[in-house]
């Protein structure tokens, strides 16, 4: 699990930004309480998985007029974040739903699928990959997955698909 450090984008006097790691969306809701998880107190180390859904509600604009942009970061693997959508500005008032659907479609379960063989269609297939032993957890990671797949079935090389899980 990667420790994070997060700074705020924007701090101007009273009006500072937030962030929270959300870990699930009320499309019922139309302002910030859709999002359900926790706050991540500002430059402050903490642990979240790789992979995790982080808003940061940054104030914009003068003390006269203002508003806040939602912005949507994913965290990596090595504890970096990655800025989602860079090219969208979200205002807060004016885009939330659409922010708040954006930020929904990331947490969405995503539909199961089956690795197969392209020769014989069997699910008993395997990849070459590359592990690294990390001391903290005392256990090996997967660092890499390689291209080259083999098919237990049919005994060699093959190219590996990708199929829907049905009856699930």
């Amino acid at each position: 699990m990667p420790r994070i450090r997060l700074t705020a984008s924007a701090n101007s006097g009273n009006r500072r930004s937030w962030y929270k790691h959300v870990t699930n969306v009320d499309c019922t809701k139309t302002n910030g309480y859709a999002f359900s998880g926790d706050f991540i107190p500002e430059d402050t180390v903490v642990d979240i998985e790789t992979g995790a859904i982080v808003i940061e509600c940054v104030p914009r604009g003068s003390v006269k007029h203002n508003w806040k942009e939602g912005k949507v970061y994913k965290i990596e693997a090595d504890g970096s974040s990655t800025l989602l959508f860079p090219d969208t500005t979200f205002d807060w008032r004016k885009d939330f739903l659409n922010f708040r659907d954006k930020v929904a479609e990331l947490l969405a379960p995503k539909d199961k699928v089956q690795m197969v063989c392209s020769t014989c269609g069997s699910t008993n297939v395997r990849r070459d990959a590359q592990v690294a032993w990390n001391t903290d957890t005392q256990d090996w990671e997967l660092t890499a997955v390689f291209d080259h797949a083999d098919c237990e079935d049919c005994g060699g090389e093959t190219n590996i698909e990708e199929q829907p899980l049905t009856g699930e």
